[in-house]
């Protein structure tokens, strides 16, 4: 099982850009508990679901932060199955961070 992490941009009628869906990633839910004590919400990386996009940089970038910092905090996280590991979720964050930059009025969706 794993999350779809994407970003929707809406439809701009002055230009006539119909609206424009970008992936993001696709990690497994076993990364899930690195980032309910990265983002220190029960609902981790879920919390950003419907945020705009230039809203959930500064939650991004906080949370990045915070698993840079102490690493091997994470890595006692990591799942026993060996599906996901530290160094992926840190790397999820930093590539939604990306494209949350690039579209700024894009919205956040993880389903």
């Amino acid at each position: 099982m794993s999350f779809d992490i994407s970003l929707t941009l809406p439809a701009c009628q002055h230009c006539l850009r119909p609206e424009q869906t970008f992936d993001v990633a696709d990690p497994t839910y076993n990364l899930a508990p690195l980032w309910r004590e990265a983002f220190d919400d029960e609902r981790g990386i879920r919390m950003l679901n419907g945020a705009v996009a230039s809203s959930a940089t500064h939650v991004l970038r906080l949370g990045i932060e915070r698993m840079l910092a102490q690493p091997e905090r994470y890595r006692k996280l990591e799942p026993a199955n060996g599906w996901g590991d530290y160094e992926g979720a840190v790397d999820v964050l930093q590539r939604l961070l990306t494209k949350c930059q690039a579209y700024p009025k894009a919205t956040v969706v993880i389903a």
